[in-house]
């Protein structure tokens, strides 16, 4: 084994050590990067002459791309090879399930171009056919820049291009509610263990995975939401909000009755000895439901928002009454997502009413708001 060291003012001191090995016949050789060993193959023969060449050509150019930082630094690689680290860093969220499917969406679409060739421009034509689902926009938006970060960790990229791309402003989330007459169309059409699901969804106003996640002791006097369930995995309620006790109707109670005594599971929703794993186990049935009903087709999440919109159309139940029932953070989102869905409530005033006491007005009869007589010499 021969070794080759040499001096360079750039490092001061220190030296470049670099080996040459022999293997299989052939020259290789050994050096250290960023404290990593190194060893390639020169493809020379072990020979006098290609030692000679290996010490004297080689290992020079070796050395001065050392110096230079051309050797350590990581390469761009195609932008799918940093989405698992990224996934990684997102394993704890809640919302990691849907993360791992729009980063599925991004792989296929961008995942085969180099991250430090990927332009704004390219970014954009990504972002644009979210159009019509601005909070789907603004959430693949933030997903692929965070995959951008990881090679901006790497130092192969200098400037995220998903960084200060404008999506515009956020439209109000649109809700597609079913009308009183379409909820007992489809009640009469679904059956057994969906029948009960939707009974339960339309008269809880809880999440889908809410509804799937319901277990025997969490049906009492209330009824406990304390975890809910999608793509397979069990998992916290969507927000601190979200785990909450709501009142149980006397119209729900024969659908919780039916889960308790048909359930083979400490689940109510029951499937071999466990749980269901998600929502769309119903998909081909809600297709079905739907069709016999006579009901245009909405997603079934949309049981939520028509609780939503009975609940503040039946002027029972206070703003703040209704948001704890479903979870929601505050009462203004319940207000800025379904105020277009209410009644209208200010045409039902009475009009007799007097504010600030009796006869505080510029008039004493009704009727004088309506006639206007004519002043003599003016036309």
């Amino acid at each position: 084994m021969t070794c080759y060291t040499k001096k360079s003012p750039l490092v001061m001191e220190s030296e470049i050590k670099v080996q040459i090995r022999t293997r299989n016949g052939k020259l290789y050789v050994d050096y250290y990067v960023d404290g990593k060993r190194v060893r390639k193959s020169t493809r020379l023969d072990d020979t006098v002459v290609n030692k000679r060449i290996v010490k004297k050509e080689i290992i020079p150019k070796l050395q001065a791309k050392i110096l230079l930082g051309e050797y350590g630094k990581n390469k761009a690689q195609p932008l799918s090879s940093y989405i698992p680290r990224w996934l990684k860093t997102k394993e704890d969220m809640k919302s990691y399930n849907a993360k791992k499917s729009r980063a599925k969406v991004i792989k296929q679409v961008l995942g085969k171009l180099q991250v430090d060739r990927i332009t704004r421009s390219q970014v954009k034509e990504f972002i644009v056919q979210f159009n019509d689902r601005p909070y789907a926009k603004k959430e693949y938006l933030g997903d692929l820049r965070g995959i951008l970060e990881v090679a901006m960790d790497d130092e192969v990229i200098q400037v995220n291009v998903a960084t200060n791309v404008k999506i515009g402003k956020l439209g109000k989330p649109k809700i597609d509610p079913f009308s009183q007459e379409e909820v007992q169309a489809i009640m009469k059409h679904a059956s057994n263990m969906f029948k009960s699901f939707l009974g339960i969804s339309f008269n809880t106003g809880a999440r889908s995975g809410e509804v799937l996640g319901l277990m025997r002791r969490d049906v009492g006097e209330q009824l406990h939401i304390r975890r809910t369930i999608s793509r397979g995995s069990v998992n916290e309620p969507k927000t601190l909000g979200s785990t909450r006790a709501i009142p149980i109707f006397d119209v729900v109670e024969p659908f919780f009755d039916e889960r308790l005594k048909n359930s083979k599971s400490l689940y109510l929703f029951d499937k071999d000895g466990g749980h269901l794993g998600d929502a769309s186990y119903f998909r081909r049935q809600w297709r079905t439901v739907l069709k016999k009903a006579g009901v245009r087709y909405r997603k079934l999440y949309n049981t939520r928002h028509t609780f939503i919109t009975a609940m503040l159309n039946s002027r029972q139940f206070s703003i703040l009454q209704i948001a704890q029932m479903v979870g929601h953070a505050s009462p203004r989102m319940i207000m800025t997502v379904y105020a277009g869905y209410v009644e209208s409530e200010h045409l039902k005033i009475d009009v007799q009413t007097d504010l600030f006491g009796h006869n505080t007005g510029t008039v004493e009869k009704k009727v004088q708001r309506y006639t206007f007589e004519k002043v003599p010499g003016r036309s």
